[in-house]
């Protein structure tokens, strides 16, 4: 996994399990978590006040809609799953063909 795709997770985890559940509480987000006692004081105020904005909660919703659009949970390169399985058909229908 490379650095840019952990770090993305880590601010999704801290949004997730952190923030939002303690958004209607501002006084539980005024410190970072002690277990990540790491996060300097101001870095997570700048992204606490980030995750709880409008237009961070307007680019989620944009998001979360996108994903669930979303038929197939991975992809195959540009071919995708649905793309494979209209390969396999004339695959398969070519070879049964062939054997009668």
């Amino acid at each position: 996994m490379s650095a840019s795709r952990k770090f993305r997770t880590f601010k999704t985890t801290l949004t997730q399990k952190y923030i939002l559940p303690s958004k209607d509480q501002p006084s539980l987000l005024q410190f970072p978590p002690k277990i990540y006692s790491h996060i300097n004081q101001e870095d997570w105020e700048s992204f606490v006040d980030a995750r709880l904005s409008e237009e961070w909660e307007d680019y989620s919703c944009i998001q979360r809609e996108r994903r669930s659009k979303c038929v197939y949970n991975h992809h195959m390169s540009r071919k995708g799953y649905a793309n494979l399985v209209d390969e396999l058909k004339i695959t398969h229908d070519v070879s049964y063909r062939s054997t009668l």
